[in-house]
């Protein structure tokens, strides 16, 4: 959640999480989560839909404290960055969930709740 509200603050100019990244497994409680989550996707859904190609041309220019230093790269790049961190995450947490004895709802794209946008 730290790690998309970081890159959606740099994508659309809108409000970043605060704090660290050392900091931020302490930022979110489950339920937590569980309200700002679907909130979070939605600004990730609205934006995405607005993008243009222009949009994704030349460097995202940001000040990274992990790293300790400005950065610039790609614009698409870092956008591609931050769905293929998502699924990454998501991923590990599915598998967590399941060798904890869990059966989580599925992720496949075609069998996910009829709330999922049509894809034209």
């Amino acid at each position: 959640m730290w790690g998309d509200l970081m890159w959606m603050a740099r994508l659309d100019g809108g409000q970043g999480p605060g704090g660290t990244i050392t900091g931020s497994p302490d930022m979110f409680d489950w339920p937590t989560l569980w309200a700002e989550r679907p909130r979070l996707d939605a600004r990730i859904a609205g934006w995405a839909w607005m993008v243009t190609p222009d949009d994704l041309a030349g460097d995202l220019r940001w000040h990274s404290f992990a790293m300790g230093r400005d950065m610039a790269k790609p614009h698409a790049l870092c956008v591609v960055h931050m769905f293929n961190h998502q699924a990454h995450h998501r991923g590990q947490v599915h598998a967590m969930l399941t060798a904890a004895g869990a059966r989580p709802d599925d992720t496949d794209l075609p069998f996910m709740p009829d709330e999922v946008p049509e894809w034209r």
